[in-house]
């Protein structure tokens, strides 16, 4: 969304560029996202290393990776947690994986207009404010769950579902 973001160690993004490897993941580490396109949104499902359904995952529409009005592309990523100074701690993408895109989270909200490129979890998709399109609901439930569930560097694979 935006935002700076700092390492759960404190470090920032920049400080930490010397060493930006992760440790080795194991499967238990691959999370994956399957999306479905829309014209104003895009839908997705996470699904955890264990092959089941964790969550629902709300994003905008794909629109050639421009910043602040795209999903970011199909693709395999790295994600640490950091600290956001609007949104606490989140998982973040590696902006080198994602430039010139930079500080891409996982977050709570429920609407397209609650991010500008970022994820937003929930445990059900729902017309929560009557406009007639799906939103996230319970965003913060899923979000939580998502935190405990994950090991402070995992990876993200985003397909077409």
């Amino acid at each position: 969304m935006g935002c700076a973001v700092q390492s759960v160690a404190g470090k920032s993004a920049r400080d930490k560029k010397k060493d930006t490897r992760m440790t080795e993941p194991t499967n238990s580490d691959v999370w994956v996202l399957r999306r479905t396109y829309k014209d104003d949104r895009t839908l997705g499902d996470l699904y955890a290393p264990d092959g089941v359904l964790f969550c629902h995952v709300l994003e905008l529409p794909w629109r050639d990776n421009k910043r602040n009005i795209s999903c970011v592309p199909e693709g395999t990523y790295n994600l640490v947690k950091r600290v956001s100074p609007t949104f606490g701690l989140v998982p973040a993408f590696l902006d080198k994986e994602t430039a010139p895109r930079t500080h891409i989270l996982i977050h709570t909200g429920n609407f397209t207009r609650d991010i500008r490129g970022c994820l937003l979890t929930g445990t059900r998709f729902a017309d929560i404010d009557g406009d007639g399109t799906l939103a996230v609901a319970e965003s913060r439930i899923a979000f939580n769950k998502l935190m405990a569930a994950t090991s402070d560097e995992f990876i993200l694979k985003i397909t077409k579902a």
